[in-house]
């Protein structure tokens, strides 16, 4: 077998991976929503949806229907626009989202593997998308990195289109391409500047001693005027829209880091901040470097399902198997080359100025939105396509003593690694495909509550009421009425001037008449009592939710239009598997010194709790709403699996069991 007819089959192969994974990684987005609302998507992710949703609908982009918005990363939203046009219903739209990311994530596969073959680096282009298939079809790195519904596979794309691009300017190609593709990477997030920056100057170096000064500005002019005009058609439409330049998101963020820097270091010139900045720092590089090695190799994904259990059982015994086979058919791994290729010191040179990119990015991010970067995992996106590329590059390397040997072993060689890396991850897959209606520690989502009382509210508060959310982005997707996000991160710019003047967020729900607020508890920088008079709906808190499985306690109205003349009122709760549940409420005005609120959870009188006393702090900050008071329960059925009889605990605004005079805890039989 010849080296060419070699690169032909690593090209075959190679685009048969990326076929098989793409469609891997997109097969969650047709599984059940709660498992997309609990082990996929955040709910920043919706702040993308809705907005492009409301454009299809000619509200123009704005996440509430009301006010304009640049609360997003631009190149995202304007990729997502044709999908709202297009698509009506909500939850196919959300799957198709989804979908497009993993198409998304699979080209950006698919022009490393272009650039690897036009490079004659056939072993990184057959290794690369294996261990960006694998990459992709873990669970909990899928879920941050890939299809989250944020701009991240799209992002995964542009560097891949970057890095390739800037080798081409190696090959003495017309640099115009690479410069908009740079301009495109900022748009698809603007901190990535610093990466394009420093792809953009790694080229000119290299052009400029070739070239010269005259030859080099004018091959760069028409795609710095092609580049340029793409930027500034966005900042001139961000600034007629809000007001701002930059996204609206990015300054509240970057606002409140500096609030907290103050508040815990005394400033970002202190010693004590920049020790913290250092760990931060040095706990984000160590994460990103380690996920070839705990994700790819050692530390599995542990769900499974039960058809694949019986394929894998024996994986514990077949991998070291692979690996001994692969460590005999690979001699003197930590030979090199005698004569490095010219187009090695290129792939190398422009895989360096990537990575010095994704490092000052990195310090940046750390230094700015400190403690914010530490918990949002996607924001490590340039890092770690940097780590993954870096590690094919490796591996080509340590490989490519075999091309000069026999082919055949090396082309063995790879495959048996891949397969061995495939064994390593053997569970990936598996959970990948396991998209079912009861995924693991499902109760602990914050946005299944958040989905819950949006279908809630469309049935149970008067129609025609304005809402409003801190946490908006489930409830606000869901929900049929209107609802203003009130951190303002997809707002116009008045919240933010609000919050840098110290004008309570009340002034902010009476100008917009906002009658009811839905959101978990706790809620930040706003404690109930700086509210107003707003009727306020608080959903379960997700530090409960470990032991409240089967209850969720929300201070909610009546669907009907009755006066309290009208009462009792029966509640249905149409939240998916709870639709089979009627719960039975009484309630006295909130004005009355008792406040004693009665529950039957069934109306066939199976059990019944009551009275319950709720915290003082449940009216506390607000007038009474105008009629009454309700306290209602709503429910989730066990799998048949788990018939079982489970404890139900009530829980207030403060998290605290509330329990009748007797002191007593009700059970529940499914």
């Amino acid at each position: 077998m010849t080296l060419k007819s070699l690169n032909r089959l690593s090209i075959v192969i190679s685009f048969l991976i990326i076929l098989v994974g793409s469609l891997l990684v997109a097969l969650p987005a047709f599984g059940p929503l709660n498992n997309l609302l609990a082990n996929y998507v955040v709910d920043d992710s919706f702040y993308f949806l809705l907005p492009a949703l409301n454009y299809g609908n000619g509200a123009g982009i704005s996440f509430d229907g009301i006010h304009a918005t640049n609360g997003f990363q631009p190149l995202w939203m304007f990729l997502l626009l044709p999908l709202g046009v297009f698509i009506d219903d909500r939850l196919l739209m959300l799957r198709s989202a989804l979908v497009f990311q993993a198409l998304l994530f699979a080209a950006a596969v698919a022009v490393v593997v272009w650039a690897a073959l036009r490079h004659q680096r056939w072993i990184t282009a057959l290794l690369f998308p294996v261990i960006a298939l694998l990459f992709g079809l873990r669970h909990d790195l899928n879920t941050s990195f890939v299809t989250n519904g944020l701009e991240s596979a799209l992002f995964f794309l542009m560097l891949a289109l970057g890095f390739a691009a800037t080798l081409t300017l190696t090959q003495d190609d017309d640099p115009t391409t690479q410069t908009v593709i740079l301009a495109l990477l900022v748009l698809t997030r603007i901190d990535a500047i610093f990466i394009a920056a420093a792809l953009w100057l790694y080229g000119v170096a290299h052009r400029l001693p070739i070239h010269g000064v005259g030859r080099t500005v004018r091959d760069y002019g028409r795609g710095i005027l092609l580049g340029g005009v793409l930027l500034l058609l966005y900042f001139f439409w961000s600034w007629y829209r809000t007001g701002l330049l930059m996204p609206v998101s990015g300054q509240i963020k970057m606002w409140e880091s500096a609030q907290l820097t103050t508040q815990q270091f005394g400033g970002r010139e202190t010693v004590a901040f920049w020790q913290q900045i250092g760990t931060v720092f040095a706990e984000s590089v160590a994460f990103v470097v380690s996920v070839p090695a705990t994700a790819l190799v050692f530390q599995p994904v542990r769900e499974t399902m039960e058809f694949r259990n019986s394929l894998i059982q024996n994986a514990g015994t077949i991998y070291p198997v692979v690996t001994v086979i692969v460590l005999l058919i690979v001699p003197r791994l930590w030979h090199v080359a005698a004569r490095p290729r010219s187009e090695g010191r290129a792939w190398n040179g422009v895989l360096a100025a990537l990575g010095l990119g994704a490092l000052v990015h990195l310090a940046v991010h750390s230094i700015t939105l400190w403690p914010f970067a530490r918990y949002n995992t996607w924001h490590y996106i340039s890092q770690l396509f940097v780590v993954l590329l870096l590690t094919a590059t490796l591996l080509e390397w340590l490989l490519r003593p075999l091309q000069r040997r026999s082919a055949i072993a090396a082309l063995l060689s790879v495959l048996l690694l891949g397969a061995g890396l495939v064994w390593a991850q053997q569970t990936s897959i598996s959970q990948t495909i396991a998209s079912r209606s009861e995924p693991p520690r499902v109760e602990e989502s914050e946005r299944l509550g958040l989905y819950r009382a949006a279908l809630w509210g469309n049935h149970g508060l008067p129609t025609g009421r304005l809402l409003g959310a801190f946490n908006a982005g489930t409830a606000g997707y869901f929900s049929e009425s209107p609802l203003i996000n009130l951190d303002g991160l997809i707002n116009d710019a008045t919240l933010f001037h609000n919050r840098k003047a110290e004008i309570p967020i009340a002034n902010y729900l009476a100008q917009e008449q906002i009658d009811y607020l839905i959101d978990y508890a706790p809620l930040g920088d706003y404690p109930i009592a700086e509210l107003g008079s707003v009727h306020y709906v608080d959903l379960y808190q997700p530090e409960s939710a470990a032991f409240v499985m089967n209850l969720r306690a929300s201070f909610l109205t009546d669907e009907g239009e009755g006066l309290l003349a009208a009462w009792p009122v029966t509640l249905r709760l149409p939240t998916g598997e709870m639709e089979q549940w009627i719960g039975t409420a009484w309630a006295l005005p909130a004005d009355e010194v008792d406040n004693h609120v009665w529950f039957v959870a069934n109306p066939a009188g199976e059990f019944e709790a009551g009275p319950f006393t709720p915290d003082a702090t449940w009216f506390h900050g607000w007038p009474p709403p105008p009629r009454h008071s309700e306290f209602v329960v709503s429910y989730r059925r066990l799998p048949p699996m788990e018939m079982q009889e489970t404890t139900v605990v009530v829980h207030n605004l403060d998290g605290m069991p509330v329990i009748g005079p007797a002191e007593r805890e009700v059970t529940e039989r499914p």
